[in-house]
């Protein structure tokens, strides 16, 4: 996962194949959180929706894992589950979703 200063981008499963449903909770408890701290800007915090992209396959899974990756040198915040850089099971996988 990367966070930037006006986006953010997370390698992910979801429950129900419906990251926008999960994405959104996020946003929102996100929002709540930093706008009663102070640090939200006017006008909100995120914009609407979320682009989400299934991964095809293993080639596809790497190059999204390092896009990811990558935008610390752009100052985004970065993290890396340490234990796992590729899924255990095989592609094509509904379930993982690149979300942007």
């Amino acid at each position: 996962m990367s966070v930037g200063r006006v986006h953010f981008h997370v390698l992910a499963r979801f429950p129900q194949h419906n990251p926008r449903h999960f994405i959104g909770l996020a946003k929102k408890e996100s929002s709540v959180y930093l706008k009663q701290r102070g640090h939200a800007p006017a006008g909100g915090l995120w914009g609407e929706r979320c682009e989400c992209v299934p991964v095809s396959d293993l080639d596809h899974f790497g190059e999204a894992f390092k896009y990811i990756l990558d935008h610390a040198k752009q100052g985004s915040a970065v993290w890396k589950e340490p234990t796992r850089s590729q899924p255990d099971d095989a592609f094509p996988d509904p379930d993982g979703l690149l979300v942007e």
